[in-house]
């Protein structure tokens, strides 16, 4: 019998959601995302069918893209050509692709047929038009927020059409009414709690002037790649050559199951991470200064595996931290689930596209770690001063004063899967390192323990401290002569669980390397608030 697969997916999605500092703008985008690659396509869908009940054409919905099946080639062609025309017409700046791939669902295995629509779609993507564009003929009153060609008044403001649809979009009766992730997010914790998740960045920040940061926070699964492979060669052991429409039937609903189940987790642990700050409401408030009973968090994407929000940056390691707890309780594919995550910490008026880039090449750093080993999560960040580079390494070479020495011992390891012995890892993987939480001083538990200790011991003397940021990068000897000239070398020749005598005034030796063991703590003295976890299972 044949049948048609048809894919969507929204393209540069990050790219679209923080084209602007305007946080308005910002939930807009993401709410018109998600529709995008899960509502309108099921809408559309049901259009041409002619049904309301379209479950059995559904493969997967969500995460970034969403897969359907139909029985005709004219009904895939007519889904296509409704669902792009729709975009085109009411949603200015989307990239937005849609392909078919013709199987035989009697004979051929879905699998083979995903994976080539895959290729197809990628295969589009590459070989789209230029996106360079005329922004302006220089006659126009410009958009406050894009540069573009004003399309109305808004607010007082000139906004281009695409701003202008954002911040329709992020309005409460649209997102009452599509009911997206977040909303359903948002409407299950509060439960009557009176909580204010703002549109407005400045409400999230502690005080104009030093205490102005916010964080960007980008976070993703580690190996769902390795995860859905493993899922996939399950299902061809299983593959039944004289009944491929039952095998393809089953394929179906496991791949079903497991994007529900990921989805779940996530939207899980995101709960937990706001209960917990909601349990910690008192100390959180003092701290935060935050008015009218606003939640320190805003969900911008929660995409399956893909999330971001942005924070209050004084709480923001504890927010991953919380999030990551949560979500290792869970497994799939018989494996516990890991995540890495990178915040950016920056003033409310540095540009999100540059920050959203930064904590996402810090996600990267983290799954760098654990490329070669077994599974971890590791969360990383950095403090933004005004850079213009979204290197990471750029940034923080720049730090680098003396070249002989490491200041970074970031990312930290929040979570260990740990292996007993190689013979565990599967055969196609090729790891060669088997990281372990005894031999591994960066883990966040340390960090924290670090970070409490110092602030304990130093804090009457919090002046002399914030100098060693400029004091370390000059090298030990340089720091040990500060040290003992202000009386608190003995605070920082131990810690970190190392062994007696292997810490000389904050230095540690990695890989033959002078390392810092304390520029992070000292970098984040009065932006760092330690939330008292309870998460219940």
């Amino acid at each position: 019998m044949e049948k048609f697969l048809v894919i969507s997916e929204v393209s540069k999605k990050q790219g679209y959601i923080f084209k602007t500092n305007k946080l308005k703008e910002n939930i807009g985008a993401s709410t018109i995302i998600e529709y995008i690659t899960e509502g309108l396509p099921k809408e559309k869908l049901a259009e041409v069918l002619g049904k309301i009940d379209i479950a059995d054409n559904i493969v997967n919905a969500g995460g970034g893209n969403s897969l359907f099946i139909v029985d005709k080639e004219d009904d895939a062609k007519e889904f296509i050509s409704r669902t792009t025309r729709t975009v085109l017409k009411d949603f200015p700046g989307v990239e937005f692709f849609m392909a078919y791939q013709k199987f035989d669902y009697d004979k051929d295995s879905i699998i083979d047929a995903i994976d080539e629509i895959y290729k197809k779609l990628n295969d589009k993507k590459s070989a789209r038009a230029s996106v360079f564009r005329k922004k302006s003929y220089g006659i126009e009153q410009n958009c406050v927020t894009t540069g573009l060609p004003a399309y109305k008044r808004y607010d007082d403001v000139f906004l281009s059409r695409e701003s202008y649809v954002k911040r329709e979009w992020s309005k409460d009766e649209k997102q009452d009414k599509i009911k997206n992730t977040i909303s359903e997010v948002i409407e299950e914790f509060d439960k009557g709690r009176g909580y204010r998740f703002t549109k407005e960045i400045e409400a999230l920040i502690t005080e104009k002037g030093n205490n102005s940061y916010v964080a960007i926070v980008s976070l993703d699964g580690n190996k769902m790649g390795q995860k859905i492979q493993h899922m996939k060669d399950e299902a061809r052991k299983k593959e039944d050559k004289n009944n491929m429409a039952e095998s393809n039937k089953k394929y179906i609903e496991k791949l079903t199951a497991f994007s529900n189940n990921i989805k779940e987790y996530y939207k899980t642990a995101f709960i937990d991470m706001l209960n917990v700050i909601d349990k910690n409401h008192d100390k959180v408030s003092e701290s935060l200064k935050l008015k009218d009973n606003i939640m320190p968090v805003r969900p911008i994407i929660l995409a399956g595996d893909d999330v971001c929000f942005i924070c209050n940056a004084k709480i923001a390691l504890e927010c991953v931290n919380l999030f990551i707890e949560s979500l290792n309780k869970h497994s799939v594919e018989g494996e516990q689930l890991n995540a890495c995550a990178g915040i950016c910490m920056l003033r409310s008026s540095y540009p999100f596209d540059k920050g959203y880039e930064i904590a996402e090449n810090l996600c990267k750093n983290g799954k760098a770690k654990i490329v070669d080993s077994n599974d971890a999560s590791l969360v990383d960040f950095h403090i933004c001063q005004g850079e213009i580079s979204t290197s990471l390494s750029e940034i923080r070479n720049r730090a680098h004063i003396n070249k002989e020495i490491e200041l970074n011992i970031k990312p930290f390891y929040i979570n260990i899967t740990e292996v007993e012995n190689n013979s565990q890892q599967s055969s196609d993987e090729t790891r060669k390192r088997v990281i372990t939480e005894k031999d591994t001083f960066n883990t966040y538990e340390n960090f924290k323990a670090e970070f409490k200790r110092i602030e304990q011991k130093t804090k009457d003397c919090k002046g002399k401290i914030r100098k060693l940021r400029d004091v370390f990068p000059q090298g030990e000897e340089k720091t040990r002569l500060f040290m003992n000239k202000n009386m608190i070398a003995d605070e920082f020749n131990h810690g970190f669980k190392l062994p007696k005598g292997k810490v000389n005034y904050g230095f540690y030796e990695v890989d033959g390397k002078k390392t810092c063991l304390y520029f992070d703590i000292i970098e984040l003295q009065d932006m760092f608030l330690n939330l008292d976890s309870d998460i219940e299972g």
